[in-house]
Formats: structure tokens, sequence, C-alpha cells
């Protein structure tokens, strides 16, 4: 289905549940996609959303299930946002557009506000887990803290930056409010991460790996060395004679060395300075790290729990 119209039909939707004051505090108010074999269907939830965590958590195929959960709260801006048929952008402010919700608490009732959902997600993510909070940067820094304290500060993995407008029209004295905060936590120490791996180009194989061996294989080289020392232990002592360069120690343990020196992984310099080998063909089977996030823009699908007011 087009974006479009999945968008139309979703926005028809919320506004007829919003005009029947009989409605249920927590409806499904639309499934999407096919049935899997296990049962499950994907689905939006239109309601209170605090009410609706509550009801999953009593489900459990979701409870202590879910692996990966993004949301993007209200940002404690004392607005009100509106939903209607005509959108230029997700955020409106027609006064013929009808109130999608109200974003008027502020200070600590926000963060009370924030907490108590935070809290119940962390019961729905299973312990492979991860959540991603999308706020901006003024209430963003009081949200960490609150994330620490629930999540804790070692399950902190990124602060990811959203590019969100040009800074041209921003006239006022300081720099421009050009960008949101992700911030990205993990319930646990093993969580699922897939790495967003791309295809290298012609011309970065040869740029990256300039070097070619006797057999026609190209490769490049990186230093044995890493920075900082080590005052006891293997990796600081001499190896083959040499020891590493002041203020640093050699990144593997001398059995290692020996080991790839003995296949053919290190080579010497003229003046005897060893350097791991790394082949082009075994790096571009993995791929290169892409670039996840850039200049992103908000897809034009509204994609919130509406709360009641």
């Amino acid at each position: 289905m087009c974006r479009p119209l999945l968008r139309r039909i979703i926005i028809r939707r919320i506004l007829s549940v919003m005009q029947d004051s009989k409605s249920p505090l927590v409806e499904c108010a639309a499934t999407f996609g096919e049935n899997r074999l296990d049962g499950w269907t994907n689905r939006l939830i239109l309601g209170d959303n605090l009410l609706a965590l509550n009801l999953l958590l009593q489900d459990p195929t979701i409870s202590g299930q879910v692996r990966l959960i993004y949301i993007d709260p209200p940002y404690s801006t004392n607005q009100d946002f509106r939903i209607g048929y005509e959108r230029t952008a997700t955020v409106s402010s027609s006064h013929e557009d009808r109130v999608a919700y109200r974003d008027k608490l502020l200070g600590a009732d926000y963060l009370k506000f924030l907490h108590d959902r935070l809290i119940l997600l962390r019961e729905i993510l299973a312990d492979d887990g991860s959540i991603y909070v999308h706020v901006d940067v003024k209430i963003g820094h009081y949200v960490k803290i609150l994330m620490d304290k629930i999540f804790g500060e070692e399950n902190f993995i990124n602060h990811i930056v959203r590019i969100k407008c040009n800074p041209k029209n921003f006239s006022r004295p300081g720099y421009g409010n050009i960008h949101d905060m992700i911030l990205f936590y993990s319930k646990g120490k093993k969580y699922v991460w897939n790495d967003s791996r791309e295809a290298f180009s012609e011309n970065e194989i040869r740029r990256l790996f300039p070097k070619v061996d006797k057999s026609g294989r190209r490769y490049t080289t990186t230093p044995l060395h890493a920075p900082g020392e080590t005052k006891s232990g293997a990796t600081g002592l001499h190896w083959r004679g040499i020891k590493p360069p002041k203020g640093r120690h050699w990144r593997y343990p001398p059995e290692e060395l020996e080991r790839l020196d003995k296949e053919g992984l290190i080579e010497w310099s003229f003046r005897r300075n060893p350097r791991k080998i790394i082949y082009a063909d075994e790096i571009i089977q993995k791929g290169k790290k892409g670039k996840m996030f850039g200049s992103l823009k908000t897809l034009l699908i509204p994609s919130i729990l509406l709360k009641r007011t």
C-alpha cells in the first residue's frame, strides 16, 4: 500500500474514534500485514498509552519478548498538536484540525509521565532487546538521566543525532536548533545488533588497499602497537628484540605475534618495523559500515499513540 493512502486511512480511523465519545479508552485501531504462522498481527493501538502498555504486559507473547522499541514521546513544549486530512507536515497549527494530543506537562510532571511509561517498556523488552527514545535537545539531557536510572548507565549505547531542519531561518542570537537526539539503550550486556554494511566501490578498494602481493591479492597494513604503555604484562615486553614505541604497547601477546608472522600476516619494513597485513578480499566480504543516520527527515505517516485529553 502506498504511503499517502496508508496515511489517509490511519488519519480517518483516528478522527472517527476521536469523534466517538463511546469509544473504549484503548482499542486496536488498525492491523497491518499478513498474519504470521505463530498468530502475531501488527497493530496500531489508539488510546492512553499507559493503559495500553499495562494491557500488553498481560500478553505472554509480548511481555519480555520484544527485541526493539522506538518511541517518540511529547517533548514538554507546552503546545497542542493537531491532526487532519490535509497536511504538509506531521506538526500542524491549523485551528481547523482536531487536537491529536496536548503536550502540556512540564518539568517534574513531564519526567514522572515519561518515567511511568519507561518502567513498563523495560518490562516489555526481551533480555536481549534495546530501546530508542527520540526527544529534543531541550529536554533530552534530563531524559538521559532518567533512562540511566531505569536501564542502567552501563546499558547506554549511543546518543544519535537526527538532523531535523536547516538553520537559515533561525533568527535568535545563538546556534541554530537543527537537531533532535535519539537515546539508544539496551536492557542488558548482550543485545541484538545487526551491523549496517555497504559494498566497497572499486575506487575505495584501490585507495584503501594500495599494495599487491606476489599472488595478486590487494592488501594494506596496520601498526602492531596501540596507544598506552603496559607496565606489567607480555604486551609491554620485547618481541624479536623490538620493544613497542614509547607510550605504546603490542596489540597482541608474543605468542599471537609469532603465529601471525608464521602465517605470513606480518610485513617487515627495511628498518625491521613490523605491521599487520590486512587483505582486501577478506574485508570486502564483510562490507564497510554504512552511514546509519544522516540528514533524516520524518515520514509523513503519523506514528503516535494518542493520549486522550
